[in-house]
């Protein structure tokens, strides 16, 4: 096993998605800091996750509408029907 991938396992199980689909590790830089003296690497992990169902976005103006319905006990209003 190459070492970028022993480097991807170590990071999947470190942050642990349990809907982890896919994930990958891109190397974007390479370099040396003389005031450090130390080797440094930029990397990138990229996770893609199983959303599931997209919940159903509630305007929230309607949602208090909603609010008041209910605790009002009125029925829904609709225009085009006249009393």
């Amino acid at each position: 096993m190459k070492a970028i991938q022993k480097l991807l396992k170590a990071l999947d199980q470190a942050l642990g998605f349990p809907n982890k689909v896919e994930s990958r590790i891109t190397k974007i830089r390479q370099g040396f800091d003389p005031l450090r003296v130390e080797h440094v690497f930029l990397v990138e992990y990229r996770c893609r996750v199983d959303q599931g169902p997209t919940p159903r976005q509630i305007d929230p103006n309607q949602e208090f509408i909603n609010d008041l319905r209910t605790r009002t006990g009125m029925v829904e209003w609709n225009p085009r029907v006249r009393s």
